[in-house]
């Protein structure tokens, strides 16, 4: 499926769903924890507390309180439970389960409203050691870093089943760089597989559209292998659905076809896990979610200049001046997410392919599945969340429903955009988008300036001059959990907003900064995963950060 406003210039118009979060609303409590700002209150909570105040929010309102209302005493709150269980279990067929949730949140609120605690940490700090950082290298212009942080959070699963690919010249192609993020269910077989050759056919469709794009001698053996797989017959019915996705697409024709190869190399990828290659189990495949990020780093390519280009139609004067740097095309299946930051707004790019969603609900039970209760939203089939999907085929009625229609969408670059994160579920099912972009924003320049900081320190020291220290040396652990290799000492550089006033004393290479933007990226998507794992998440969680032209102008220090 895909949206249908293409390359909406969204720094103009945000996403209804998102409240733009304020530009002071990173500030840290004090200079040893990072804090995340609650998106139902706008309190900043210490990370360690964030999972049990954000189980107050939900236990308050499960109790019947409205936002800001509190019992005064234990007599009034007992009065509000057996009201709730009252209106609850007449509305519910399920009665004893709905008792059980209220007299929990009983227990929940009278435990820490009347006592000494504003919030109960319900989670301990955990052994994090285990968080693999991985840099991938990219010639990109557009790109300034890639970062992917990855936890098996060991407490809840045994297995890691997440994958990632980062693929640089993507298609032998200058400024164009692949990006895929895969969230495994029910084994990793199949986002292994799809890490590997999702992208091999999704160049080998986009080449047809496109004649900068070109495959390896390698990719095309790769994919006349499957000639017998895709026969006529299967292409003529991949013709008929890419011509339903390009008729709803509307303008901008080489939009339509990066959106139609997207589509026909999903369906190409789900075909091929049919094939069950790899899979032990004769009825219990696995599968898995997907988002898929192309970032075209060519502007002045001949569709930025068709009179039908999505970004000059609107009524905003200010697109037609605005140079566009390139353009970001997503496409993704299931409940994992890719959300830009612009201007220092989170603006969510993919669309939520799960129960949570009541258009999905309804389109699974239409077409014959059923969900189960055992779940706030319920499980497709009793089995996962996800209603869009690669893989499950081994179940003939759950591949019923969990079908590989991808959502996708192109978005222009501009100077003013600054990153991009993309997560599994196990980020979003604890984190809502604005509160991830406020951690990394937040992180990422407590970061700078310690590092600033400490190398202003280290100048002081060198030249007896006698200029204001930051820092002394117990501030060495000022940035909690530091990442192994990011302990170097660096210098400001001119063009860093937040460095003008150093930049009298100390010189620095463009190498030196992109260093120093790799290492605070890396500090901040650790930080990011290492939230979201004290929040309470119960999934892996994968994040990658991808810092775009604007990072330059995304840090706040003081």
């Amino acid at each position: 499926m895909m949206k249908e406003s293409p390359l909406d210039d969204i720094a103009e118009i945000p996403n209804a769903d998102h409240e733009e979060p304020q530009d002071d609303v990173c500030v840290r409590c004090d200079d040893q924890e990072v804090c995340v700002p609650c998106s139902m209150c706008q309190r900043r909570v210490p990370e360690l507390m964030f999972f049990g105040h954000k189980q107050q929010h939900a236990t308050f309102n499960l109790i019947g309180y409205k936002f800001g209302e509190k019992p005064m005493d234990i007599e009034s709150l007992n009065s509000q439970r057996l009201k709730a269980i009252s209106h609850r279990t007449n509305s519910s067929p399920y009665q004893q389960k709905e008792r059980q949730k209220i007299n929990r949140s009983y227990e929940i609120i009278r435990r820490t409203l009347f006592s000494n605690m504003e919030y109960t940490s319900l989670v301990t700090t955990q052994d994090f050691k285990s968080v693999q950082v991985y840099r991938k290298e990219t010639n990109n212009a557009l790109i300034r870093s890639i970062v992917i942080c990855a936890n098996k959070n060991a407490s809840w699963q045994e297995d890691m089943e997440d994958t990632f690919t980062v693929l640089d010249r993507y298609g032998k192609r200058e400024n164009t760089t692949f990006v895929g993020l895969f969230d495994g269910c029910n084994g990793i077989t199949a986002a292994q597989s799809v890490s590997i050759e999702l992208p091999v056919f999704f160049l080998s469709q986009i080449v047809n559209v496109d004649l900068s794009y070109n495959l390896t001698d390698e990719e095309s053996h790769f994919i006349s292998s499957f000639d017998t797989v895709f026969k006529e017959s299967y292409k003529e019915r991949e013709k008929d659905f890419s011509s339903s996705i390009q008729g709803r697409c509307g303008k901008g024709a080489d939009f339509e076809m990066i959106h139609a190869s997207y589509a026909t190399a999903y369906w190409r990828m789900d075909k091929t896990l049919k094939l069950g290659r790899g899979e032990n189990s004769l009825s219990k495949w696995s599968g898995c979610a997907a988002v898929t990020c192309l970032i075209d780093g060519h502007p002045d390519t001949d569709r930025s200049k068709q009179k039908d280009d999505p970004i000059n139609i609107s009524n905003d004067t200010r697109n037609s001046i605005k140079p566009r740097l390139g353009v970001l095309h997503v496409a993704n299946l299931g409940n994992i997410k890719a959300v830009l930051c612009r201007n220092r707004k989170s603006y969510c790019l993919t669309e939520d392919h799960s129960t949570s969603s009541y258009r999905e609900r309804s389109r699974v039970t239409k077409a014959g599945g059923s969900l189960s209760s055992n779940e706030e939203h319920g499980l497709v089939e009793g089995l996962c969340r996800i209603t869009r999907g690669l893989g499950f085929h081994g179940d003939a009625k759950l591949k019923n429903s969990v079908i590989p229609a991808p959502c996708t969408v192109s978005i222009p670059i501009y100077e003013s955009c600054q990153f991009i994160v993309l997560a599994t579920s196990g980020l979003w099912e604890v984190l809502s988008e604005k509160e991830a972009v406020a951690i990394i924003l937040e992180s990422y320049a407590l970061f700078l300036q310690y590092a600033i900081d400490k190398k202003i320190k280290v100048t002081n020291d060198r030249s007896g001059e006698k200029r204001p220290e930051p820092l002394d040396s117990s501030d060495h652990n000022r940035i909690p959990g530091r990442l192994e290799g990011v302990d170097g000492e660096y210098e400001p550089l001119d063009s860093l907003p937040c460095s003008n006033s150093y930049s009298d004393h100390t010189e620095c290479s463009i190498q030196d900064l992109n260093e120093l933007q790799s290492d605070a990226a890396a500090y901040a998507c650790k930080q990011v995963v290492k939230t979201a794992i004290v929040a309470g998440s119960q999934q892996n969680v994968t994040v990658c950060l991808i810092l775009l032209p604007g990072s330059n102008n995304m840090c706040k220090l003081n």
